[in-house]
């Protein structure tokens, strides 16, 4: 049984691989153990125990004061980057998102390039101090902005099918030959690799097949 460390609240991480290698699987086996979470839930497919559904942004800080785990689902007219905005300043900036995971499933939908909604690379920044995770989830790391990116601890890595994004993530590792090798030999079966963005160094994890396969623990 493999284990792996939970994040401490405050840090950020990115999983990433296409659509059904296993990202959204991992995702969601680790925020079982956090007991405040907001989700936001594009596509409407992510289920976790205890929480609430949302869909519109409307007094969104009371609904953050009186429930720990909320799935955000915009109903399509709040589906623009000036709504996602407003949500995402709020979540960043209320006094009931300390101690909370927020975390993005398929970043892609909330936009790209100029499309994409100003407050996640603003408000990242001083998340860690405000004691908020920000965690998110992309089919192409070239989509997910380069602040994201460098202000996240760790790095899921799981089937990449485009050179351009196994480059780009490639050069956070200390070891590019042997990290981008290990990449490419990933497949559809659940396996993927940690990498620890700060140290440069990483670790390749066997395929998954039962929730039960990764046991999660606290950072010491």
């Amino acid at each position: 049984m493999e284990t792996i460390t939970l994040p401490k609240i405050g840090e950020h991480i990115v999983f990433c691989g296409t659509t059904g290698s296993g990202k959204t699987f991992l995702a969601k086996r680790m925020l079982e153990n956090y007991p405040r979470v907001f989700l936001f839930d594009t596509q409407n497919s992510l289920m976790l125990k205890d929480s609430i559904k949302i869909t519109t942004p409307h007094n969104l800080r009371k609904k953050l004061k009186a429930f720990d785990r909320i799935r955000y689902v915009p109903d399509l007219e709040y589906r623009n980057k000036s709504d996602y905005n407003k949500v995402i300043k709020e979540l960043f900036n209320s006094p009931y998102s300390q101690n909370r995971v927020i975390y993005i499933d398929e970043i892609f939908h909330l936009g790209y390039g100029m499309s994409f909604p100003d407050w996640l690379s603003r408000g990242i920044s001083t998340a860690r101090q405000k004691k908020i995770s920000l965690w998110t989830s992309s089919q192409r790391p070239m989509n997910i902005p380069m602040a994201i990116l460098t202000e996240s601890r760790r790095i899921y890595l799981f089937y990449l099918s485009y050179a351009d994004d196994l480059k780009k993530i490639a050069k956070f590792t200390r070891e590019e030959k042997e990290f981008m090798e290990a990449i490419k030999n990933l497949g559809y079966d659940y396996s993927f690799i940690e990498l620890d963005r700060i140290k440069g160094s990483w670790k390749k994890y066997p395929k998954l097949k039962k929730e039960d396969t990764i046991q999660c623990k606290e950072e010491m």
